[in-house]
């Protein structure tokens, strides 16, 4: 009886001691850009992340916000860096990049503010991502807008849509004003 109990622990203790099995990381989504639109626009989303291949939906939480997929690139396997000092047990992780390019068209009667999206995917539904609807005409950063000879000439009243892309990331923007005018900036 206790030979037996002995070989039942080592067999449970060694199959805790091996690799993890393969698993697949739920569907996400890391960035879509731009941010949002101006009602009664259409425009065209770059939604990155993990396992996005095959998405068949673009689910927003307004019936006037309404989203299709164009493009679905896999960007191949998304390596995550194992930290050396990890005790852990290595998992092999089944996770592919993906960049989707999605037409989002929003009606005037959304209303302003944040909306979210999420994808519908074979594994299940992403995460939510805010998605911001504005009233004035919008506009991409043009990069490079780091110093003041680049910075970027814009129009007012407009909302730019730019993406901090590394640290002390600067961007510089130029536009008229006069004596004794009021701007409002919302950053």
């Amino acid at each position: 009886m206790t030979s037996r109990l002995v070989v039942r622990l080592f067999v449970v203790a060694s199959g805790v001691a091996s690799v993890a099995p393969a698993q697949t990381r739920p569907a996400s989504i890391g960035m879509a850009r731009p941010t949002g639109a101006q009602r009664g626009t259409t425009v065209t989303l770059t939604v990155d992340g993990n396992n996005l291949a095959d998405a068949s939906a673009v689910l927003f939480d307004h019936e006037g916000l309404s989203g299709r997929i164009l493009k679905n690139e896999d960007l191949g396997p998304d390596v995550v860096e194992r930290d050396p000092e990890s005790t852990a047990p290595p998992i092999e992780d089944r996770a592919r990049d993906s960049r989707l390019t999605v037409e989002v068209t929003v009606s005037r009667d959304v209303p302003l503010g944040r909306q979210s999206f999420r994808l519908l995917t074979p594994l299940g539904a992403t995460n939510m991502v805010n998605f911001i609807v504005g009233a004035v005409r919008e506009a991409a950063e043009a990069e490079p807008d780091d110093d003041l000879a680049a910075a970027q000439a814009v129009a007012l009243p407009l909302t730019v849509n730019g993406t901090v892309e590394k640290a002390n990331d600067v961007d510089r923007y130029r536009f008229d004003a006069r004596a004794g005018q009021q701007l409002v900036f919302d950053v």
